[in-house]
């Protein structure tokens, strides 16, 4: 087998696992935002993973040239954090995802409503069997349509009838006589 293949294929695996490693990186540190604004102010103890997302992030929005004791460093960060989580709830909505908080909120809803319409679902039912109503099955109604069609027809036909033995025994009218 060639070589060049397998060193090729060896070192996309490899970059395949960092960037794995990278986006999971990224994931834990968004997940320990405070306030939407990622592990930049976090008062726990920052793995080296923080450090190294803070130190780009600080480099980006151009914090890493102030003392991290300055307090005009954090001002860079906050308003630095204020812009990236707006931008990323953008980049968010544009890939046509929804962020999870509004995510969980329609899920509350909705479980709410499902549970609501369980619910009136039970109270119709039982107030059909306190009425003595009986639910008809969409077969029933469909059978009671076609019986009716058929009724219909049927009367149609005896008028019909009835309309040619009174022309036969009276002849045609008098206007179609002239």
């Amino acid at each position: 087998m060639d070589s060049k293949f397998l060193e090729f294929w060896g070192n996309l695996m490899l970059n395949a696992a960092q960037g794995q490693k990278q986006i999971e990186s990224f994931q834990k540190w968004l997940g320990k935002s405070v306030n939407g604004i990622p592990a930049l102010t976090f008062a726990g103890k920052k793995t080296k993973e923080d450090k190294d997302f803070m130190s780009m992030f600080a480099k980006v929005y151009g914090a890493d040239n102030v003392s991290e004791e300055a307090p005009s460093h954090w001002q860079i960060m906050q308003n630095g954090a204020s812009t990236f989580q707006n931008s990323f709830e953008k980049y968010i909505r544009l890939l046509g995802a929804v962020p999870r908080d509004e995510h969980v909120i329609l899920q509350e809803k909705y479980e709410a409503l499902d549970k609501k319409v369980s619910e009136m679902e039970k109270t119709i039912a039982q107030l059909h069997a306190q009425l003595g109503v009986k639910q008809t099955e969409p077969e029933e109604l469909t059978q009671g349509i076609k019986e009716l069609v058929v009724r219909q027809g049927e009367q149609f036909q005896e008028i019909m009838q009835s309309f040619q033995k009174l022309y036969k025994e009276n002849g045609p009218s008098p206007s179609e006589k002239k």
